[in-house]
C-alpha cells in the first residue's frame, strides 16, 4: 500500500503542478494598443472575445484621446480571434476588426482613416502575421468594392430624393 502511494504522489504532484501552472496562464493579459485617426475624442473602442455557444462577449473597452489612441486590456486564456469595435447604434454606424490575441500579448492597431481596411495590426503573434500576409494581398480589391459600394448609395440616395417621372 505504502508503494501505491508513492507511485500516486509522483503522478498527481506533476498533474497538480500543471493544473496550477495552465491557471496562472489563463490569468495572463492581453494588451492591445491603439492609434486610429478619424474618430471623435471619446469614441469607445470594445474588445470582443468569442463564446462557446453566445456569440461574442466584452471583454475591455477603452475610449480614443484627442490624438487617437488607446489602450485596453482583457485576460484572455488562449490564443485565438478577437474583435475590436466600435460603433454609433443610434446612426447605424458599426466598425469592426479581426485580429489575433494572445494571453500576456500587446497588440498594436493603427489606422489613418476610420475605415477598418485601413487598420493595421502588428504584434508577435503567428496566426496575426498570416492574417496581415492574406489582408495586404485583397487590400486592393476591398478598396475597389468600397468605392464601388459608396457610389451605389450615392445613386440610391439620388433616386429617392429625385422625383420620378409619372
Amino acid at each position: 500500500n505504502i508503494q501505491i502511494l508513492k507511485t500516486m504522489k509522483k503522478i498527481l504532484l506533476p498533474i497538480l503542478f500543471l493544473l496550477l501552472s495552465a491557471g496562472t496562464y489563463a490569468q495572463q493579459t492581453l494588451t492591445v494598443e491603439g492609434k486610429i485617426t478619424g474618430f471623435p475624442e471619446g469614441t469607445v473602442f470594445m474588445l470582443l472575445i468569442p463564446q462557446d455557444d453566445m456569440g461574442m462577449a466584452p471583454a475591455g473597452s477603452a475610449a480614443v484621446s484627442a490624438d487617437g489612441t488607446f489602450t485596453l486590456q482583457a485576460p484572455v486564456a488562449t490564443t485565438g480571434k478577437l474583435t475590436l469595435f466600435t460603433g454609433d447604434p443610434e446612426a447605424g454606424s458599426a466598425y469592426f476588426k479581426e485580429f489575433y490575441g494572445a494571453p500576456g500579448a500587446t497588440v498594436r492597431i493603427t489606422g489613418d482613416h476610420w475605415a477598418p481596411q485601413s487598420w493595421r495590426v502588428e504584434s508577435d503573434i503567428h496566426e496575426q502575421a498570416e492574417m496581415n500576409r492574406f489582408e495586404d494581398a485583397i487590400r486592393p480589391v476591398g478598396y475597389e468594392r468600397e468605392k464601388i459600394l459608396f457610389r451605389m448609395n450615392e445613386i440610391s440616395a439620388n433616386l429617392e430624393t429625385t422625383p420620378g417621372e409619372g
